[in-house]
């Protein structure tokens, strides 16, 4: 049995006889019937007096191929190749040559980018598609977009295209006129005009397209055509090179996102590595793919946000680009990029992180962001939903709120389910976890880097949230800003000031712990973790025998027990502190920090367990431990925030 897909003009009674066809405002309705079944239809409205558009009568009846035109495009098509994407293993291989994670990365970029040869291949693609409709509409051109041409496209990405026509689109549209196989005889004929055809209404236009296509067109696989009322497209795949295509209709907004992208591409030589390396991670792990999940453009969203609030910036807000030259960016062709001299009145970014410093905080970033917010590139801020909703009442929050920075009242993350925000949440504590540990950074035979992040085992997640502890060493300082520190006093001065971070700096309400009630807090965590049974992969020696462990080989400098704001890590790198401040201690700028953060948490404050050691074989370095209070295992999160906070402050030296 043959199934084909057709359009018709449906009006009155006629809709009702068949149940299949999704209603819209319009008079166009899509479904799915066999050939035999379309005699029936016909019939059955003749019976019933009902009237059907002779364009569906029509459709039954095979057009004659134009053979000239389908020859023609065959020729054209012979020198187009299109490279396919590169396998993961492929990609491994080349990684694991690398010596560094920036080099990883640009390895990354550049064995799964686009080739200026694919580009231009995908765009003759577009042109010689273009010559297919020039007999049929009037002053066609066939644009491409997104991934194709912004400079973060990937081998074998999908094909994005916008189909114009000079035409004007008016009010009232041409309402005789029915796409068909019919039509585009009577165009061929000279009985209707292109002119007329680019007065049809946009979706029309597109059926009309589609028809053309089927036609003359053979080498194309699953053609269809969705009529969503906010983008209507033509989606095909061309079985050649497996090309799949997505074609609407004068896309503007979509044209004026692919230069901002281009643009951002061009300002500076991080942003490709490290957008592409973001976005292949999300693609490999799930978090993007069909459904409700991330889409490539979310992603690539929350990159832009991430550098625009780095300090100092990597990337301008996309409204300070917009006031340089919005005609570049509404009216000027990709082509041609004149809108790249905008670039010139840009100035370099001042910050001088690493490729792979950036891709860690990124991790970090979202890791403690406030996704009660919602974020705005447009204006590099991410504002309370209940501030944001007051001026944008059109937007429709979710449990991801990412504003379009060309169509404001659109939310791009508004299609993320919850497991897949799961998903994307554990996979950054994974990721913040790996890049934390200097081993792993490391080339090694093992998976390191970038492999070990995209190739984690399964049990990753799990074995992170039964984690007893949270352990790290810390440099011993040899100086403060008020100078250098006397050998016999280096052990003093770091526990103090590792205490006063955690007191003032992060406003921990810490109690000292005497040996014997630490060594009952202990006690009760292994009770905790015998009770939550877990599994555990081998028998391993408790809490307590651990702890008397390393006390009998490292002197021990105190033991606090800590009460900490829930939300204590959460958004930190989005507040600025003013000018004013700049002569103030790290520890005064930290604890300003804090209360501002505090003051926004109403839920009970977490307790845990710190420990801070010195080591007997190696003077120079102090280590730190957390445990849980009275749970069997610490929180991961607060694990890797603790970790990369504490760390942070102590190598930047000027306590």
């Amino acid at each position: 049995m043959i199934v084909q897909k057709c359009f018709c003009c449906l009006r009155n009674r006629s809709s009702k006889l068949l149940p299949l066809v999704h209603r819209n405002k319009n008079a166009f309705r899509t479904y799915i019937i066999t050939k035999a079944e379309r005699e029936k239809i016909v019939k059955l409205c003749t019976v019933i007096s009902t009237q059907v558009n002779n364009s569906f009568k029509e459709c039954s009846t095979p057009l004659k191929k134009a053979e000239n035109t389908a020859n023609h495009l065959s020729l054209e098509l012979e020198n187009i190749h299109i490279d396919g994407p590169v396998s993961h293993v492929e990609l491994i291989t080349s990684l694991y040559r690398c010596k560094t994670v920036s080099e990883q990365m640009e390895i990354l970029s550049s064995t799964l980018g686009l080739t200026p040869e694919d580009r231009q291949s995908r765009k003759k693609f577009s042109n010689t598609l273009a010559s297919l409709y020039k007999p049929f509409f009037e002053n066609v051109k066939i644009n491409v977009f997104g991934s194709s041409v912004n400079g973060f496209g990937f081998k074998g990405c999908d094909l994005d295209i916008s189909f114009e026509t000079s035409v004007e689109q008016k009010v009232k549209v041409t309402q005789e006129l029915v796409p068909s196989n019919f039509l585009i005889n009577q165009v061929i004929n000279g009985e209707i005009s292109p002119e007329e055809i680019s007065n049809l209404h946009p979706k029309e236009q597109l059926v009309f397209a589609y028809y053309i296509m089927m036609e003359y067109f053979k080498e194309l696989k699953n053609p269809l055509v969705s009529l969503n009322p906010h983008a209507p497209l033509v989606r095909f795949t061309y079985d050649r090179f497996n090309l799949k295509c997505d074609m609407t209709f004068k896309n503007k907004k979509a044209s004026i996102n692919t230069k901002l992208m281009f643009l951002y591409c061009k300002m500076d030589k991080r942003v490709v590595p490290l957008l592409m390396t973001i976005r292949y991670w999300a693609k490999h792990l799930g978090i993007i793919g069909k459904g409700r999940t991330f889409k490539s453009y979310t992603i690539s969203l929350l990159v832009i946000y991430f550098l625009q609030t780095r300090k100092p910036p990597v990337l301008p807000s996309v409204e300070s680009i917009l006031s340089l030259s919005v005609d570049n960016f509404e009216y000027a062709d990709i082509e041609d990029q004149s809108f790249l001299n905008i670039l010139q009145k840009i100035p370099p970014s001042e910050n001088k992180q690493t490729s792979a410093e950036l891709l860690k905080e990124f991790f970090l970033f979202y890791l403690n962001f406030d996704f009660t917010r919602v974020i705005c590139p447009i204006n590099s801020k991410a504002i309370p939903r209940e501030e944001f909703k007051k001026e944008n009442s059109k937007f429709k929050m979710h449990d991801i709120c990412i504003q379009d920075p060309i169509n404001l009242q659109n939310n791009n993350g508004g299609v993320v389910e919850f497991q897949c925000w799961k998903t994307f949440s554990e996979e950054l504590m994974i990721a913040s976890n790996i890049l934390l540990n200097n081993v792993m950074l490391n080339p090694s035979r093992n998976p390191w880097g970038l492999i070990s992040i995209l190739d984690h085992p399964k049990s990753f997640v799990d074995d992170l949230k039964s984690l007893q502890l949270i352990s790290f060493s810390v440099p011993v300082l040899t100086q403060t800003a008020n100078g250098k520190i006397s050998e016999s006093e280096r052990i003093s001065v770091t526990s103090d000031t590792l205490l006063k971070l955690l007191q003032h700096g992060l406003m921990f309400k810490c109690k000292s712990l005497e040996m014997e009630a630490l060594t009952n807090l202990l006690e009760k965590q292994d009770k905790l973790i015998y009770k939550s049974k877990l599994k555990v992969a081998k028998p391993e020696e408790s809490v307590l025998e651990q702890f008397q462990m390393l006390n009998a080989t490292n002197d021990l400098v105190f033991s606090v027990e800590c009460e900490a704001a829930h939300n204590i890590f959460e958004c930190r790198d989005l507040f600025h502190l003013d000018s004013s401040f700049d002569s103030k201690s790290v520890f005064d700028r930290e604890h300003l920090i804090s209360t501002n953060i505090a003051k926004q948490d109403k839920r009970n404050e977490s307790k845990f367990l710190c420990e801070c050691y010195s080591s007997r074989t190696l003077p120079e370095t102090m280590f730190l431990i957390f445990r849980p209070h009275q749970k069997p295992y610490f929180n991961p999160i607060l694990g890797i925030s603790l970790k990369h906070y504490i760390l942070n402050i102590m190598e930047k030296g000027g306590l």
